[in-house]
C-alpha cells in the first residue's frame, strides 16, 4: 500500500510510519509532524491518524497528546505560569513605585518580558496564537496589578494629608470604593507615556510566543 507524500511521488505507507516514528523519537511535536506530512501532500486527517497510530506502537514512550493548535496541557501550564508572573511582577512594580515615589515606565516592559517568558517556557517553547493571547493577557494583568498598587498607595497618602490617618485606613486594596475611584480616574492613571511602555510590553510578550517554524 502506498500513499501520496510529495507532489508526483508515492511513498510506501510502511516508510511513512518509519519516518513519523523517527520524528517522534527525536522529540518533534505532533503538530509539527502533521504539518510536515501536510506540506508533502498528505491530508491532515490521514496524517493525524498515522501519528496517533505510531504513538500507540511505541508504547507511549513519547507524548501522545491530541493534534491541536497547542496541547491543552501546555496551554494550562503556560497560563498558570503567566498568571504567577503577572502577580509577582505587578507587585514588584507597585512596590518600586511606592519606594521611589515614581512610576518607572520601563518596568512595565519588564512585566511584559517576564510574563512572555513564563508563558513561553510553560508551553515548552511551543508558541502559537493561543499562547500569544495568554501572554498578552498576563502582561496586561501584571501591569494593571502594578498600577493599582501604586494608585492605592498614592490615594492613601493623599487622604492622609488632606483628611487624616483615621479616614486613610479605609483606603484598602480590596475596597470597592477605591476600585471605583481608579476606574473614574483612568485617564489620569494611564498617560500617553504609560501607553507607550504598555504597548512595548505587550509586543514583547506577543513576539516571544510566536510559532516557530
Amino acid at each position: 500500500m502506498a500513499t501520496h507524500v510529495a507532489s508526483g511521488e508515492r511513498m510506501p505507507l510502511t516508510q511513512v510510519y518509519q519516518m513519523v516514528r523517527g520524528m517522534i523519537e527525536v522529540g518533534k511535536s505532533d503538530d509539527a509532524i502533521v504539518a510536515e506530512l501536510g506540506a508533502q501532500g498528505m491530508a491532515h486527517d490521514q496524517a493525524a491518524t498515522i501519528v496517533h497510530s505510531v504513538h500507540s506502537q511505541v508504547g507511549g514512550s513519547v507524548s501522545s497528546r491530541p493534534i491541536t493548535a497547542q496541547g491543552s496541557g501546555n496551554i494550562l501550564l503556560a497560563a498558570m505560569l503567566g498568571a504567577g508572573a503577572a502577580v509577582i511582577s505587578g507587585i514588584v512594580w507597585g512596590l518600586i513605585a511606592i519606594t521611589t515615589q515614581h512610576e518607572i515606565g520601563f518596568v512595565a516592559w519588564g512585566v511584559g518580558l517576564l510574563c512572555g517568558l513564563a508563558v513561553f517556557y510553560g508551553s515548552g517553547r511551543e508558541g502559537g496564537a493561543a499562547l500569544q493571547a495568554v501572554a498578552v493577557i498576563a502582561s496586561l494583568a501584571g501591569i494593571a496589578i502594578g498600577k493599582y498598587i501604586g494608585f492605592v498607595a498614592a490615594l492613601k497618602a493623599l487622604v492622609t494629608e488632606e483628611v487624616g490617618p483615621e479616614v486613610a485606613v479605609q483606603v484598602t486594596y480590596f475596597s470597592s470604593k477605591v476600585f471605583a475611584s481608579l476606574v473614574e480616574n483612568l485617564g489620569g492613571v494611564f498617560g500617553l507615556y504609560d501607553l507607550l511602555w504598555i504597548a512595548l510590553a505587550v509586543s514583547t510578550a506577543f513576539k516571544l510566543n510566536a510559532k516557530r517554524p
